[in-house]
């Protein structure tokens, strides 16, 4: 009460709402961003997803390249590359000198045909990696513990021997993410309960569970309920009025021209969404041709 009276008599009395904070959508973005990336990682090997224009231009090219390889001629390979000039032999007859100068020369144009044809095979093979990639075993395992931790009925020893083999990935440890395994088994619990909810996405639909977890997980990560995060996150608005909604602005370019940024949704989905504009683009060139 005598904290009351004097608060009161200073003058910038604002009455302290009782319940919950507000949710910080804001910081839950960050931290959905930050989840996405990590389970992404452990899922696919890769943080994000690719951009589906950006793999339609770049199957193209790749086809076209694999196309080049398998015709190419070895002189197209090689280019400028010679055998050089041979040695003198000056430890032989001269009579025998010319005959070691051709000798050496054919042996040196055998090495350049056969780096030649080894370059053909090494690109003809990484090209069609990249076009059918194949499920390599350390694959097969990332995905196996993704299986695990994201099932809804797996027990709590499943998900934690999950999570020991999730913080032991390389690329998971040489990113050092790894503190986000740790996260799950500290909050273990809460992560059950959200995969227990009857919203929960069943097993055909990965990428809402990947979605759904990012931002339950958020959640936990700020103190706020996961349920309501998720709810609140899936039905944020991306349109004026929205709280990552960012007015249009002027501004003058390192080079003294004046420029604009157009009204857009700031969160972190838009923002990925923009910046694949270019692969779009350049798809549309292309499928114009």
């Amino acid at each position: 009460m005598r904290e009351y009276r004097k608060r009161k008599s200073v003058g910038n009395f604002e009455p302290r709402r009782r319940g919950r904070k507000p949710l910080d959508i804001k910081l839950l973005q960050i931290w959905e961003f930050e989840w996405y990336k990590a389970l992404h990682l452990l899922r696919e090997g890769t943080q994000l997803p690719p951009d589906p224009n950006f793999v339609v231009v770049n199957e193209r090219e790749t086809k076209a390249q694999l196309q080049w390889w398998k015709s190419a001629s070895y002189k197209d390979i090689l280019g400028e590359m010679q055998p050089g000039v041979p040695p003198e032999f000056d430890e032989l007859p001269e009579t025998e000198r010319e005959r070691a100068k051709v000798r050496w020369t054919m042996s040196e144009w055998k090495w350049l045909k056969d780096f030649a044809e080894n370059q053909r095979e090494s690109e003809i093979s990484a090209l069609e990696h990249w076009l059918k990639p194949r499920i390599t075993p350390s694959m097969r395992g990332r995905r196996e513990i993704w299986a695990t931790a994201s099932e809804s009925k797996a027990s709590i020893k499943a998900v934690g021997r999950a999570c020991e083999k999730w913080r032991l990935l390389p690329d998971v440890r040489s990113r050092h993410v790894a503190v986000f395994a740790d996260h799950v088994q500290a909050n273990i619990e809460k992560f059950q309960r959200m995969k227990a909810d009857t919203r929960y996405p069943g097993p055909h639909a990965d990428d809402s569970r990947l979605d759904y977890l990012a931002r339950g997980l958020a959640a936990v990560m700020v103190g706020a309920s996961p349920i309501t995060a998720i709810h609140r996150l899936r039905l944020m608005r991306h349109e004026p009025g929205g709280p990552e909604w960012v007015e249009k602005r002027s501004y003058v370019d390192g080079k003294g021209k004046p420029d604009e940024v157009p009204a857009h949704c700031g969160c972190w989905r838009c923002e990925l969404q923009a910046s694949r504009r270019y692969w779009r683009t350049l798809r549309s060139v292309q499928e114009g041709l």
